[in-house]
């Protein structure tokens, strides 16, 4: 990882209210933060609503602007909806994950072959996955939930105690955030053009 890299970067700022929290006790479900929420939400429905405005301004309903608009505004309710559901939610054992998603997906720590930091298809904010024996994958996303520190700090310690392959900036993440030497990684991402 080559610092100045948007990848050092996002290694540099990810979860940083996490950094060196220390141990949280339980941790109760996490919900994302309004904001977030707000954001992804609001902009296709601001765009609607501007689509509506115009639309109305000129013939109505039988405007081209109509349709579209009324889109995007069903397209913000469902992304509003998908945003209020979505949870982070650690157990002694395992991690459950909801981001805007219809459902959530459980892994149980013991059963963890990989833990890799890096932007997240379809998505443009980075994240740790977790990937179990059966491929399942939890996504973690930085810096979208309320009140993170906890379950990452509690995420980073489960990864230490069950020696979790990792990749070079999940070890520089967990030990930022335990505030531990880092982990030697286990994981090396090859590039598919040299």
């Amino acid at each position: 990882m080559k610092r100045g890299s948007p990848l050092h970067a996002a290694v540099r700022t990810a979860f940083a209210s996490s950094l060196g929290h220390g141990d949280t006790g339980i941790v109760a479900k996490q919900g994302l933060h309004p904001a977030a929420v707000g954001f992804v939400a609001g902009f296709p429905g601001v765009i609607g609503a501007v689509g509506l405005l115009a639309a109305f301004s000129r013939s109505g309903v039988h405007d081209g602007a109509f349709p579209l608009a009324v889109g995007l505004l069903v397209v913000a309710g469902i992304l509003l909806v998908l945003g209020i559901r979505s949870l982070l939610w650690v157990e002694d054992d395992r991690v459950t994950v909801r981001f805007f998603g219809l459902r959530s997906t459980s892994v149980l720590f013991r059963e963890l072959q990989s833990a890799t930091f890096g932007m997240a298809f379809p998505s443009i904010s980075y994240a740790i996955t977790l990937t179990d024996e059966g491929g399942r994958k939890a996504l973690i996303h930085a810096n979208w939930w309320r009140g993170e520190a906890p379950a990452v700090t509690a995420v980073c310690r489960a990864l230490v105690e069950h020696d979790v392959p990792m990749d070079h900036s999940t070890t520089r993440l967990v030990s930022r955030v335990l505030r531990v030497k880092r982990p030697k990684p286990r994981i090396t991402h090859r590039p598919w053009l040299r």
